[in-house]
């Protein structure tokens, strides 16, 4: 039977407390996770084959992450699997001496492959086909219009936005400048990159005061004015909208709540914004079990906007139905009180809280 462990009193110092603790500082052990799936532990994890990790039953693989992610933090499961790198290339000369037989260059390989294994796939992706070009997403005002401040109250939610949507970027400068590659882009290292793509990155808005409070057709019909027009990076199936309610999710947040690179993804409430498709076409006859995973508008969490919703709409690797498939959609009356479904996407991935209720309600 599957392990479920209560996370509770574990003391995390990767996810929580001010600085960053290092890896070799934390002792991994099957606390690190609040599930296993039968016949797993720790020491399995660590030094799992891909033959190993192909064996999982479907499903399983993802629920270890959750759980690692629910007791480490997203960016503490991060270090671990850095930490778990480092052991296996440290555990004798065979597998070393796979890369390299010269011990200076041994150590250079080393190093750059554990830079590209801490460089994010999102960055990696933009590296890939996007490098020096500007890339983000095409949002559009829908709400703050008006007079009573309301400019005033759209400017300081675009400052907040901004600073709660570099949160990937900070991450991926600290761990790229202490992940061995030296922070250059050319190296291997994501610190350099990152800075860079951080000024390349934007959300460009759409403003408009007849869009304010206006119906999503009327909001898509506007971003698909534009959609033939958008540079490579922006040419996304999304768009994002800030209504009124969105405005007020990051408006709202007290100081402490704010997201910064150790905050634990899956939380809730967080600060939030709605995506929105640029096509209402499912892409599979309604008849197909797929159909009824499409969710047209939903809400994302902005945190997770540059790394893990742009990095998978821009890559390709999977349509719009399947990537909200374990989220609920704005207005659709079937979703509402559905525990199965996320109230915020954070990921393709199940969070912790949605796993550990399946876990609940399989015992």
């Amino acid at each position: 039977m599957a392990q479920s462990i209560s996370g509770n009193n574990i003391l995390n110092p990767l996810a929580k407390g001010p600085g960053r603790t290092e890896p070799e500082h934390m002792q991994y052990g099957d606390h690190s996770s609040s599930y296993w799936p039968e016949g797993w532990n720790y020491q399995k994890y660590s030094e799992a084959t891909a033959e190993d990790i192909l064996s999982l039953p479907e499903g399983e693989l993802d629920k270890m992450q959750a759980g690692l992610r629910e007791i480490l933090g997203e960016h503490g499961a991060a270090a671990m699997s850095k930490h778990n790198f480092e052991r296996r290339l440290s555990g004798g000369p065979t597998m070393l001496d796979t890369y390299t037989n010269n011990p200076r260059d041994r150590r250079a390989s080393v190093s750059s492959i554990n830079a590209d294994v801490m460089t994010p796939s999102w960055l990696k992706q933009w590296r890939k086909r996007h490098q020096d070009q500007p890339w983000g997403f095409v949002g559009v005002r829908a709400g703050c219009y008006g007079g009573g401040g309301a400019e005033q109250r759209w400017k300081e939610f675009q400052a907040q936005f901004q600073r709660i949507l570099e949160v990937p970027f900070d991450w991926a400068f600290e761990n790229g400048r202490s992940s061995g590659g030296g922070g250059s882009s050319t190296s291997g290292g994501s610190g350099e990159a990152a800075s860079k793509a951080r000024e390349m990155f934007e959300v460009r808005w759409i403003e408009d005061p007849a869009l304010d409070g206006a119906d999503v057709q009327i909001l898509r019909g506007k971003f698909q004015e534009l959609q033939s027009t958008l540079s490579p990076g922006f040419s996304q199936p999304i768009f994002l909208s800030a209504t009124d309610q969105v405005i007020d999710s990051v408006l709202g947040m007290a100081p402490e709540d704010l997201p910064t690179t150790a905050s634990r993804r899956g939380r809730n409430p967080a600060p939030w914004v709605y995506a929105v498709a640029a096509s209402s076409d499912r892409g599979v006859p309604d008849e197909h079990v797929e159909s009824a995973w499409f969710r047209d508008v939903f809400k994302v969490a902005i945190e997770v906007l540059a790394d893990e919703l742009w990095w998978i709409v821009d890559s390709g690797t999977m349509p719009l139905r399947r990537i909200t498939r374990g989220v609920k959609g704005e207005g659709v009356a079937a979703d509402a009180g559905n525990d199965d479904l996320e109230d915020i996407w954070w990921s393709t991935a199940p969070s912790a809280e949605r796993l550990k209720k399946v876990t609940e309600g399989d015992d």
